[in-house]
């Protein structure tokens, strides 16, 4: 169910990436740049992006975990309790 859950979070985060990028966390040996964790109380996501544009990094993740949080609940019908985001860096503009 979580690997479901996971390739949902990046469909999801797809129509964003002209203002990100998701970054593989190679130091803690993560395959991807999105981990969902589903325990009794709902789930919590944790991505790792690198953003695109010179845009205040609090206003992109803030916009980032209510669009995510709203597009999660409403296709699983499962509430979302957390959405950490690490912001990994800076990149070119796609």
């Amino acid at each position: 169910m979580e690997r479901t859950l996971v390739e949902l979070v990046h469909v999801i985060m797809e129509e964003k990436q002209s203002q990100f990028q998701m970054v593989p966390d190679r130091m803690r040996r993560r395959k991807g740049s999105v981990t969902v964790v589903q325990n009794g109380q709902g789930l919590s996501i944790d991505l790792r992006i690198a953003l695109r544009k010179q845009i205040s990094i609090l206003q992109a993740c803030q916009e980032l975990q209510e669009y995510v949080k709203q597009q999660m609940e409403d296709l699983t019908g499962l509430p979302v309790q957390m959405i950490n985001i690490q912001v990994a860096g800076m990149c070119a503009e796609k």
